[in-house]
């Protein structure tokens, strides 16, 4: 049994000797301990990676500077779920996210939470934008759009290596007024 609380991890202890540390005696008492979840240079890692995330979605997604991706990704990133048409690799990423801004020119993408572990970013995140232009097929509407999503980032060396995007497009798709909206009971 490993409950987890904080930046800790608390382990049951068997003891086979009658006299714990804890002040407690006779053979096979428990007793809890705790050790450090992340060793100090993991953590500052962590902190690291999800600061490099939080900087490449305001530079490249939000102000729309799409030539600094490889500031933050490798060339050879690997997109576990790639949207629609996107290519691989950062030219591929590059090519989407210039989509996404010709489709919603005014696209602001903004992380609501991030969780850190090693090498591994999660962020939760919303987007807003207007249906200005194009986007996978679909004309401009004009309509206001709020999309969340859950991204996964893996960064090796100060940049992202691999990720894994969750979208609600669903929801996208029903406020462009691609799909029917939902029968009110």
């Amino acid at each position: 049994m490993v409950p987890v609380q904080g930046n800790r991890a608390f382990h049951w202890i068997e003891s086979d000797d009658l006299s714990v540390k804890d002040g407690s005696e006779g053979f096979g008492q428990r007793r809890m301990t705790t050790i450090p979840r992340e060793h100090p240079k993991e953590k500052k890692m962590s902190r690291d990676n999800a600061t490099i995330v939080r900087q490449f979605v305001d530079d490249v997604i939000t102000q729309g500077n799409i030539e600094a991706a490889g500031k933050y990704i490798w060339e050879d990133v690997v997109e576990q779920v790639p949207l629609p048409g996107q290519g691989p690799g950062l030219e591929g990423l590059k090519d989407i996210l210039r989509a996404m801004r010709t489709g919603f020119p005014d696209i602001v993408f903004s992380i609501q939470e991030q969780i850190t572990e090693h090498d591994k970013v999660a962020s939760r995140f919303e987007w807003t934008g207007t249906h200005n232009g194009e986007f996978l097929g679909i004309p401009a509407t004009g309509r206001p759009v709020r999309v969340w999503g859950i991204v996964i980032d893996r960064l090796e060396e100060g940049r992202i290596k691999d990720t894994r995007i969750i979208m609600d497009t669903m929801s996208l798709m029903g406020q462009l007024g691609v799909l029917p909206p939902p029968p009110t009971p």
